[in-house]
């Protein structure tokens, strides 16, 4: 059973916004590096950045 409820335009959407939020997240993971913010702190972000883009990536392949 092919589970596919996107179409292109759908798909597209969820792949720009997941490499949107990649984007954002490697650069404000980077700037939070630099600026030596607390370990706790900079974990919470890439987790909830990097899980929204892993999230829309794997759902604009899949089109669901």
């Amino acid at each position: 059973m092919d589970a596919c409820n996107l179409d292109a335009g759908g798909a597209r959407k969820r792949l720009v916004a997941g490499l949107v939020a990649l984007a954002a997240g490697l650069g404000v993971s980077a700037w939070m590096i630099q600026a030596g913010q607390p370990l706790l702190l900079r974990l919470a972000v890439a987790i909830g950045l990097f899980g929204f883009a892993s999230l829309s990536l794997l759902q604009a392949r899949a089109k669901t």
